[in-house]
């Protein structure tokens, strides 16, 4: 993808081989993307914006409140967390596509439609997240925490000196996973916040529109 992005355009097409080596690299291609992709109103630098904050922020909220859930149900027994893990899981069962008319309804009832308050609905903590980072904490040794007790440190001690450390790298991998998903995601933003459009969405609005416009004879 790298190599055809710095290649002449003219030459890419008349290139037979598999795997063409450019004769020479083109700069312009870049410059040329960046001007000519435009939304609207909106240009390429809004439109990375947009994108980032929506993968960065969203993937922080999510794996942030999906960590402290997990832990708190794994480590703690109060009333409704075997409930709390069977929602969970039954909300991975819905089909995401059925769920769309119900998810409209409601950002339009809480008013979050169309602003980037949507973030808010990253906080959820349910879903494929949650049970990984149940299961991890899970399977993690009660005597890390009864050793910080025993030393005088709290319950919100016990999780970010000790419990939260030794997630770190199952954690990073989640926010990793999460930032490229919302990063590449097109249809969410389309939906929902059509007015702050990301680059994905940017990109498909684009191609429809050059289809669009595009007459074979």
């Amino acid at each position: 993808m790298i190599v055809v992005s710095l290649t002449d355009p003219n030459e890419y097409l008349t290139a037979t081989e598999f795997l063409h080596v450019p004769s020479r690299v083109v700069i312009q291609n870049y410059i040329d993307a960046w001007n000519t992709l435009k939304v609207g109103d909106k240009g390429m630098l809004t439109m990375l914006f947009n994108s980032v904050w929506w993968s960065v922020g969203g993937a922080f909220l999510e794996i942030g409140t999906a960590t402290c859930l997990g832990y708190a149900v794994a480590r703690y027994k109060f009333f409704g967390r075997k409930a709390i893990h069977a929602i969970s899981l039954f909300t991975m069962l819905l089909p995401i596509y059925g769920s769309m008319p119900a998810n409209m309804v409601m950002l339009n009832n809480l008013k979050l439609y169309n602003t980037p308050f949507i973030l808010l609905t990253c906080c959820a903590g349910f879903g494929g997240t949650f049970i990984m980072t149940y299961a991890f904490f899970k399977s993690l040794p009660r005597a890390y925490m009864e050793a910080v007790f025993i030393d005088g440190a709290g319950h919100f001690k016990a999780f970010y000196k000790i419990m939260f450390p030794l997630a770190k790298g199952p954690i990073m991998a989640l926010f990793i996973q999460h930032l490229i998903t919302r990063w590449n995601d097109y249809m969410t933003p389309i939906l929902y916040f059509p007015d702050y459009t990301t680059i994905p969405a940017g990109l498909y609005t684009y191609q429809i529109e050059q289809a669009r416009g595009y007459n074979e004879p």
